[in-house]
């Protein structure tokens, strides 16, 4: 029987369920790497005991995205902190030219192992919404039903599915410039959220906006 005293201090149980989407969401990004890595946790073993289905995957060092943009700029600089967001951003467009468009990715769903310069390194963690391109098929852990009628909807506006993912990158954004010290960004940042949120727009628009952005730190 699998005992909790199995478990290395490499791994991390994760239940996996019917309704546990993030099962099937790490198994839909496996194999989908950028910058010669993966843009989820590796699953280690899956295995089955007295309390249901689960898997072992990889205990991630680093910290959430959301306690990284909270570190003071005398422990990381302005310039990495956007460096790792436009790093985010080209790990999202990996996964949408793999064919999947992810949703709920919150600050506190992204993990960041490395914000070193030329060694930024990302996972995505929690994956239990999710849409494959492919098959035209929405999967999500809660009211499956309301997520596929906004993935149809947005569909039938020519939308871009990105949306709400991309807004929430500004959102994170916006957090960590002031107004008074860079009203340039906070202006730019700002009208590209309105626009996002009324029109839609596209990962690759948001990665030209934040290597504007990089460069004014240079």
């Amino acid at each position: 029987m699998f005992s909790m005293d199995n478990i290395s201090n490499n791994e991390r149980r994760e239940p996996s369920g019917e309704k546990n989407m993030r099962f099937l969401g790490y198994h839909f990004l496996k194999d989908i790497k950028f910058s010669g890595q993966p843009v989820v946790p590796k699953i280690i073993s899956e295995g089955e005991d007295v309390d249901g289905t689960f898997f072992m995957v990889e205990k991630l060092d680093g910290m959430d995205l959301d306690d990284f943009l909270r570190l003071p700029e005398s422990e990381v600089s302005l310039k990495d902190k956007f460096s790792v967001m436009l790093h985010i951003t080209q790990q999202y467009e990996a996964v949408d030219e793999a064919g999947f468009v992810l949703f709920d990715r919150h600050a506190f769903n992204i993990r960041v192992l490395n914000w070193k310069a030329g060694e930024i390194s990302t996972r995505q963690v929690d994956v239990d919404q999710i849409y494959d391109k492919k098959t035209d098929a929405s999967y999500s852990m809660d009211d499956q039903d309301r997520f596929e009628s906004m993935n149809d909807s947005l569909n039938k506006l020519g939308r871009n599915l990105w949306q709400s993912t991309i807004v929430n990158l500004i959102s994170q954004e916006l957090k960590i410039v002031d107004i008074g010290r860079h009203r340039e960004i906070v202006e730019l940042l700002r009208k590209e959220k309105e626009i996002t949120m009324n029109k839609g727009t596209s990962l690759d628009i948001h990665e030209m906006a934040l290597r504007g952005v990089v460069s004014k730190f240079d």
